[in-house]
């Protein structure tokens, strides 16, 4: 027979916190009880920094694509754009101004650059991997931070590439 295994992970940044426990309640009475491996998980501090990260980097993805896209983009965008921007509120009221500023600093010139149309995705790539190795290595210190910099700097090339490669076709249409 196949091993099942349920995690539950309730709380996190959500003004429904309360609302989210009860719920988390609910699911572990009515669970199956033939469930081999049942992991209840409220989120750390660690949890809370991927949140508060993840809240800022879509925050400013939402502001690019403004400047950026046309048609149902754009309108998906302007949609999720007041939700996105207090959830970014919560992120700097637990004290994230400066991972804000840095993100926000980083789309800037990276809007800049690939309106310059460089000749390679290179250096575009390049500036996003920065952007994610500083966010990676947001509050850690010593080897563990030059780790994840490292880290964070080659998968955030990795995804800028891939996302060019993904865009190409829609991007030759453009001119």
């Amino acid at each position: 027979m196949k091993m099942r295994n349920v995690c539950i992970l309730f709380g996190g940044m959500s003004p429904e916190h309360a609302v989210s426990l009860r719920s988390a309640e609910s699911v572990l009475n009515n669970i199956d009880k033939d469930i081999d491996m049942i992991i209840i998980a409220e989120p750390t501090e660690d949890f809370a920094l991927c949140a508060c990260m993840s809240a800022i980097l879509a925050y400013h993805k939402i502001r690019d694509d403004l400047h950026d896209e046309r048609g149902i983009k754009r309108t998906a965008a302007t949609a999720l754009s007041p939700f996105v921007g207090a959830i970014r509120r919560r992120a700097l009221k637990r004290g994230y101004t400066k991972a804000d500023m840095a993100v926000a600093g980083a789309m800037k010139a990276l809007c800049e650059l690939e309106a310059a149309r460089p000749p390679s995705v290179d250096e575009p790539a390049e500036l996003f991997g920065e952007l994610m190795a500083v966010l990676l290595s947001y509050g850690l210190e010593g080897n563990q931070a030059k780790l994840a910099h490292t880290i964070g700097r080659h998968v955030g090339r990795w995804v800028y590439i891939l996302d060019a490669a993904d865009d190409y076709a829609e991007d030759v249409k453009r001119g």
